[in-house]
């Protein structure tokens, strides 16, 4: 599965199959890949090369939009601290439909390391979010999983 075919396919349905090819991507570049060159891992895998630096390897993951004008990331970061891995941050040009009204949303996307994680992650999110009686939805996302590479002669190689 290719990087963009992964993007084509994120939808809660296709996660099982998803988290398998980042498992599989991630275990085969971090033991030790080598002869592909930047593009083939493009097209091959779920993952870019990054400044040549690193292997971006995508994994599916949840992200809740929080669409309410009376809260601000730094009161989320307050209620959420500790929850786990997360970042918060806006979102532009959200609007509500039918009215194109522009709302204020502010993102916060699970970031642990497996779809179980941040499954349980995106739950207690939720949850908490209920509590304060803030509007949420929750959405696909991908984070990114990063392995240090060297690229020479346009092929990838492992760092030690």
């Amino acid at each position: 599965m290719g990087s963009q075919e992964f993007e084509e396919q994120l939808n809660f349905a296709n996660y099982p199959e998803l988290e398998k090819a980042y498992i599989e991507t991630r275990d085969f570049f971090e033991n030790g890949c080598c002869n592909l060159s930047p593009e083939e891992v493009h097209n091959q895998h779920p993952a870019f090369c990054y400044l040549d630096k690193f292997v971006m390897i995508k994994f599916p993951t949840y992200k809740v939009r929080v669409i309410d004008d009376n809260v601000s990331i730094e009161e989320l970061i307050k209620q959420l601290l500790g929850l786990g891995m997360l970042y918060i941050y806006h979102e532009t040009d959200t609007v509500i439909y039918p009215t194109m009204q522009r709302v204020n949303s502010i993102a916060i996307h699970c970031l642990e390391l497996s779809l179980l994680d941040n499954r349980t992650l995106v739950e207690k999110i939720e949850e908490k979010l209920s509590t304060l009686g803030y509007h949420f939805e929750r959405c696909v996302a991908f984070g990114l999983y990063s392995v240090p590479i060297e690229v020479k002669d346009n092929k990838i190689y492992k760092i030690s």
